[in-house]
């Protein structure tokens, strides 16, 4: 289902299908009437595929809209909006935004490769969303080899909570297919 509301290729082909279905009856009965509701049926198809896909967002859409939102926040280092992000009662998470945003100054997070499992049976909705992170930016000053550059790429797969039109991530959380986030630090640092 969410190949029709998130993919302008498949209505591109549907309407490269319905051309060559209706041209190949052209070809038969050599009618103007046949070809001119060939073009039109194209046109429909076309024009009407891309109006509901580009019109109709999906849940999938609306998290890798969020991931764009969180990246922003991130590298704008406001600490407050990637909080909002977060579910209310997830402490750790929020231990380990607080914590590592105090330590570094990230200039570029990029969320790539996708997997998005949508769970509409639990209340609230929740969704399993793997993913690999890129980040690259400066540990701050104060912290120890302030100042140098790093970066690193990781793959996590959350869980986040659909709360009214937006998801916020919970604890949830397992770090490149090894081991919960939680693993390591059983008391999270909160500001």
């Amino acid at each position: 289902m969410s190949l029709l509301f998130e993919s302008k290729l498949f209505w591109i082909i549907a309407g490269i299908i319905t051309f060559g279905i209706g041209y190949g009856f052209f070809a038969n009965s050599r009618s103007n009437k046949t070809l001119l509701i060939t073009l039109i049926s194209t046109a429909v198809v076309l024009i009407g595929g891309l109006t509901l896909e580009h019109f109709v967002v999906t849940d999938a859409e609306t998290i890798r809209a969020t991931f764009r939102q969180v990246s922003t926040a991130i590298c704008d280092d406001d600490l407050d909006r990637v909080k909002t992000f977060i579910v209310p009662n997830a402490d750790h998470i929020r231990g380990v935004a607080v914590s590592g945003m105090s330590q570094a100054r990230l200039d570029v997070v990029n969320f790539s490769n996708f997997g998005i499992q949508i769970n509409d049976a639990t209340v609230p909705t929740t969704a399993q969303v793997s993913f690999t992170v890129t980040f690259h930016g400066r540990l701050k000053e104060g912290t120890f080899l302030s100042g140098q550059p790093f970066g690193e790429r990781y793959h996590f797969t959350v869980t986040l909570e659909k709360s009214e039109k937006k998801w916020l991530v919970t604890d949830d959380i397992i770090f490149d297919n090894r081991f919960p986030l939680s693993y390591g630090n059983t008391q999270p640092v909160l500001r």
